[in-house]
């Protein structure tokens, strides 16, 4: 699913609400790190986010090996609220 912003295309990457395990985060960053390269060639001027309920940012994003990875690769972050559907927050 795609989210457009005004300032700046955007791609993001909506994933499931339950990332509970270091196996469900190897995917999602593979996969962000597929869509980032694959947009580089394609459409540059495109930003991938990865997208993570609020919940999993707040308990499981916060563990010192998965913050390392996000500064490694420079994971872009959205984090939303999924029960409001609504976006708390961006994170470049």
């Amino acid at each position: 699913m795609y989210f457009t912003n005004l300032k700046s295309a955007v791609a993001c990457v909506l994933h499931q609400p339950e990332i509970c395990c270091i196996s469900e985060f190897h995917t999602a960053l593979g996969q962000y790190l597929n869509y980032c390269q694959a947009l580089e060639e394609q459409e540059a001027d495109r930003i991938v986010y990865l997208a993570v309920p609020s919940e999993t940012y707040q308990n499981f994003f916060q563990l010192p090996f998965v913050q390392r990875a996000l500064q490694r690769y420079q994971v872009k972050l959205i984090v939303y609220d999924p029960k409001q559907e609504e976006i708390r927050q961006w994170i470049r």
